[in-house]
This record gives C-alpha cells, sequence and structure tokens, in this order.
C-alpha cells in the first residue's frame, strides 16, 4: 500500500476548512460581528496604504475591512479585484463598491425571508451614498477624476495628472472614513 499524498491531504483539510467557514456565513441570521476591535480609527489610513500599494481601490476596502469580517485578506482582495475604475467602466468608483459589500456582510440578510435586516442594509447603502456624494459631488469615477478613463486620452490624462496617486486615495480613505460613522 503507498503512502498517502500529504498535498492533498492538505488541499482537502483547507477545502474544508473554507467550505464550512462559508456555510457559517450564509447560515448566520443576525450581523456579522466585527472581531476583535475592527478596524476602528486606523482603518481610513490603512486603507489608503493599501490602495497605494496595490492601486486598486476596492481591494483596499475589501483587504481593510477583512479581519473584522471574519475574512481572509486574500479572499478580500479577489472579491475586490474587478471593480476597481468604477467596474473598470469608469462608473461607480470602486471604493464605493467594495463599501457596499462590507455594509452587506455586516448588516445584510444571510435568509431569504428578512426583510427587516435588508431595509437596515439598505438604509446604511443610502447613508453611505449621501455621505460620499456630499463629500465628493458624485459616486461615478469618471465624475469624480474629472475624466473619463475608458478612453486612451482620459487614462493618458489621469496619469499624466497623477490622479490614481492624489486623487483617488482621498476617496479610498473617505470610504473607509464613512464606513467607520455607518459600523
Amino acid at each position: 500500500m503507498s503512502q498517502p499524498d500529504h498535498s492533498i491531504d492538505q488541499a482537502r483539510r483547507r477545502a474544508l476548512k473554507l467550505f464550512t467557514a462559508s456555510a457559517g456565513l450564509l447560515l448566520t441570521t443576525t450581523p456579522l460581528a466585527f472581531s476583535g476591535d475592527g478596524c476602528s480609527a486606523h482603518c481610513p489610513k490603512f486603507a489608503r496604504d493599501r490602495f497605494l500599494k496595490h492601486m486598486n481601490c476596492s481591494k483596499a476596502i475589501m483587504e481593510s475591512y477583512a479581519p473584522a469580517l471574519g475574512i481572509e485578506p486574500l479572499q478580500a482582495r479577489a472579491l475586490g479585484n474587478l471593480f476597481a475604475g468604477g467596474m473598470g467602466r469608469a462608473q461607480t468608483c470602486g471604493a464605493v463598491t467594495a463599501a457596499l459589500m462590507v455594509l452587506g456582510l455586516r448588516y445584510g440578510s444571510r435568509q431569504t425571508s428578512d426583510s427587516q435586516a435588508d431595509r437596515r442594509a439598505e438604509g446604511m447603502r443610502e447613508a453611505f451614498y449621501q455621505g460620499f456624494i456630499a463629500t465628493h459631488g458624485s459616486l461615478d469615477c469618471s465624475e469624480l477624476l474629472g475624466v473619463d478613463i475608458t478612453t486612451d486620452s482620459g487614462l493618458a490624462a489621469a496619469i499624466e495628472q497623477r490622479m490614481f496617486v492624489t486623487r483617488c486615495p482621498d476617496f479610498v480613505e473617505s470610504a473607509a472614513s464613512q464606513l467607520e460613522q455607518l459600523i
């Protein structure tokens, strides 16, 4: 009889752990409790630093809140990966989109029939929108930057004017600050 392959056993254990953690999230009927101290006052600066590290606004927000939500940072970054740059179409800012994911994980319903939790989450979304718009004038990436980054000329202007380094970090930090006020 051959020796068991330990790498397969480790992969199975990781898969089972991930499945169990995912099932636990789906079966929870109350809002997720932030573990430890959550993000607290340091989170907006941390999110800004995360953005400057990998230049992706949605990844920065998701990674910042991952520990508080009981999600592995690598999973959180993967979840936020495709929302940067207004979902790659210069639409809703990725920091806004990721903030909504955080609010949904924290306050959204885990059951199909929990309309009270859904209404609370929707109220949080609207409060977030109002605060972000009051601060920045828009939720839209193109409007926030003042250029359409989906065009060659708009992207060139954003790069030339260093908008991704000078403006986007502020949007990320602001989104995290708004989250801290709501959570």
